[in-house]
């Protein structure tokens, strides 16, 4: 379970998406090899394949270092104690995923 990197990852390192808009590729990275990795990985369903590509897009990103990240958000999370089937996602809570006991 988890977020896409469809929507989160490509918003910042994928050419197309330079631009002065929040969470867009703000640092105007661009390299033909991401952008053309990105392009296949949309195009399947394959999950082992999508990982697999993804995982050549971090490699190349972490070479070519756009970003240095220094600050890192601390989310604090709360529910209810009769709360179930609660999920942690990497940005968001899924609340929708509580249901009363």
């Amino acid at each position: 379970n988890g977020t896409d990197p469809e929507i989160g990852v490509r918003r910042m390192y994928d050419s197309a998406q330079i631009g002065p808009v929040p969470f867009s590729n703000a640092a105007a990275y661009a390299n033909e090899d991401v952008d053309a990795l990105f392009a296949e990985a949309v195009q399947t369903i394959d999950l082992d394949e999508r990982g697999e590509l993804y995982r050549q897009i971090q490699e190349i990103v972490v070479e070519d270092l756009p970003y240095i990240w220094i600050v890192e958000t601390d989310a604090t999370r709360a529910y209810r104690s009769n709360c179930s089937g609660f999920i942690p996602y990497a940005q968001f809570a899924e609340t929708a995923s509580c249901a009363e006991e």
